[in-house]
């Protein structure tokens, strides 16, 4: 006897409608959740990357930064066991670069064993490239967009009397940084430098009563120094406090005090505005915001500052250089130095 099949058909057809309907809302949602996250990833190219930057061996980056305009800092650390002296520094995206004279430092980074400084204090760039025309350009981007790159560092061993061992190395680094706004110094932290205890003061003993004196009129107040224009350059200490400041009016606000004579070796955490071509500092703000210098003087005002090659000089639309501070250590100033202010 032949049962009947319409029943079971009709059955299965119902049972596939349902699961098309139930499963079929599923598979839409997670291709719209798919599609939003991809829209999210190009409308903001950057996203995905974190910044980092790596070099093989014994060298190492304590601090690294971009701005907008494609200019970049790097403080480089050492531990190959002997001083280095870095001659050469170049940021790119093109492969196996050959480092050459557009590449080579007016003044040569002196690094010694276990410390760190700036190899690139943002006068140098860096650069795209284009695979296909061999074409480089000047690396500009926008606030939270990311470069992608490598560093070229080329360095000579020195021995314990900072000669020169005629022992040269190139490095290659990868880098990723992320374009940030303004003066590189305002977003690269200046490491502050351990307190160092001073003598115990001892407890007076206590003596014949001070008779009090007459009170005597206060001097009349000296108005302070008033900066003039707008900031171009901010120092900061590692917890983003301005120590220093410097104007494009020609005017500079410290922190702290001015000092002139021989500066010395830096105190740890200082910022190193110049050094000579052997690698010696003769003028840095602290990170208490004083500023040594070797020459010069400092009361500003100067009638007109003329920068010698190489100097840090800041300018502005109207005359070239309103200050500068010098290889030497020299500095001058046509506007105000203000001391204990407020950078």
């Amino acid at each position: 006897m032949k049962r009947a099949k319409g029943g079971s058909e009709r059955a299965r057809g119902q049972s596939a409608i349902e699961y098309l309907t139930t499963y079929g809302w599923a598979v839409l949602i997670f291709v719209a959740v798919i599609a939003i996250l991809f829209w999210l990833n190009l409308s903001n190219p950057g996203a995905s990357f974190s910044s980092s930057c790596i070099f093989p061996g014994d060298v190492s980056c304590v601090a690294y930064a971009i701005n907008t305009s494609g200019n970049f800092a790097l403080d480089l650390g050492q531990g190959t066991g002997h001083p280095i002296q870095v001659t050469h520094v170049s940021c790119t995206q093109e492969p196996d670069k050959v480092l050459g004279d557009a590449d080579e430092l007016a003044y040569q980074v002196k690094v010694y064993y276990g410390q760190h400084d700036f190899i690139a204090n943002g006068s140098q760039q860096c650069f795209n490239y284009d695979a296909v025309t061999g074409a480089s350009s000047v690396a500009l981007g926008s606030v939270g967009n990311v470069f992608k790159g490598k560093i070229y560092v080329q360095y000579d061993d020195l021995d314990t009397n900072g000669v020169s061992t005629g022992v040269s190395h190139v490095l290659v680094g990868d880098v990723v940084m992320r374009y940030g706004a303004g003066p590189l110094s305002e977003y690269i932290p200046v490491p502050t430098p351990s307190p160092t205890p001073g003598p115990v003061t001892p407890t007076p003993t206590p003596g014949p009563p001070t008779p009090t004196p007459s009170p005597t009129p206060s001097p009349t107040p000296t108005p302070s120094p008033t900066p003039s224009g707008s900031v171009v350059v901010y120092f900061q200490d590692d917890g983003g406090t301005n120590v220093a400041s410097f104007w494009d009016g020609g005017s500079i606000v410290l922190k702290s005090t001015c000092s002139v004579g021989s500066c010395g070796s830096p105190p740890a955490g200082s910022f190193i505005i110049m050094k000579d071509s052997g690698g010696t500092a003769h003028s840095y703000v602290t990170s208490t915001g004083s500023l040594c210098i070797e020459g010069g003087d400092c009361t500003g005002y100067a009638p007109s500052c003329s920068a010698p090659d190489g100097s840090f000089a800041v300018g502005n639309a109207t005359v070239e250089n309103v200050l500068y501070v010098s290889p030497s250590g020299t500095l001058c100033l046509t506007g105000a130095l203000v001391q204990n202010g407020s950078p």
